[in-house]
């Protein structure tokens, strides 16, 4: 079934000032959501992007081996080396 949209657009123009003020605002809203959902799609990319070019490289699981060693020795208790 085919609609006539020409019924509900033949008094757009009629409604002055509101009208435009509602397409407006509604096209702003529409920007900044779509906006907010690239800066967080990029944002997510960059942060994660060095990881996986660690990984592919095979360099992440050695980097991550010495953090768990340099954190282990840091903690282990200190004895007295004077004796």
């Amino acid at each position: 079934m085919l609609l006539n949209p020409w019924p509900t657009v033949i008094g757009f123009g009629r409604h002055g000032y509101g009208v435009r003020v509602t397409i407006g605002t509604g096209t702003i809203l529409a920007a900044l959501v779509y906006g907010g959902i690239v800066w967080m799609m990029i944002s997510h990319m960059v942060k994660h992007f060095d990881q996986t070019v660690r990984r592919f490289s095979g360099t992440g699981q050695a980097e991550s081996e010495s953090r768990k060693v340099e954190s282990c020795s840091s903690t282990a208790p200190l004895t007295d080396q004077r004796a």
